[in-house]
C-alpha cells in the first residue's frame, strides 16, 4: 500500500479534517470532507 493510500485511507475514518494555514499573524482553519485518490495523488475539495 503507497503512502498516499494510507493517507487516504486515514481521511476516509476521519470523515472531517482540517487544513491550517496563516494569514499574516492570524491563524486560518478550513473544514474539508471531500478527497479523492487519482494513482498516487490525493485531491482535496
Amino acid at each position: 500500500m503507497s503512502n498516499a493510500a494510507k493517507v487516504n485511507e486515514f481521511l476516509d475514518k476521519a470523515k472531517v479534517f482540517y487544513f491550517l494555514t496563516t494569514d499574516g499573524m492570524q491563524p486560518k482553519g478550513r473544514p474539508f470532507s471531500f478527497h479523492m485518490l487519482d494513482g498516487d495523488k490525493l485531491y482535496y475539495g
